[in-house]
C-alpha cells in the first residue's frame, strides 16, 4: 500500500510584506491589505422575520379562537363531537 502524501501547503496563509513610507525622515510601516473583504453585519432581515412570525402566530390564535367558539357555542360542535365518538 502506498504511503499517503501530506499536503504541506494546506495551512499556509497568504501574507504580504508591509510597505515602508517615509515621512519627515522617519520611517512608518503601513501594512498592505490584499484580498481582505470586510464584512458589514446587516440585521435588517430580523425585523421582517419577527413580523412574519407574529403574523403567523396571530392568525393561528384567531383560528383557534374561532374554532373554540364554533365548537362550543353552536350546534355544529355537538354534531362533530358525536361523529368522533369512540
Amino acid at each position: 500500500m502506498a504511503k499517503k502524501v501530506k499536503n504541506q501547503r494546506k495551512h499556509q496563509l497568504k501574507y504580504s510584506q508591509p510597505v515602508a513610507v517615509t515621512i519627515d525622515r522617519e520611517v512608518a510601516i503601513k501594512p498592505v491589505r490584499t484580498g481582505v473583504i470586510e464584512v458589514e453585519r446587516d440585521f435588517g432581515y430580523v425585523a421582517k422575520d419577527i413580523f412574519r412570525l407574529s403574523t403567523i402566530a396571530g392568525s393561528l390564535l384567531v383560528l383557534e379562537t374561532g374554532l373554540w367558539y364554533i365548537l362550543n357555542h353552536t350546534a355544529a360542535g355537538g354534531s362533530i363531537y358525536n361523529l368522533i365518538k369512540l
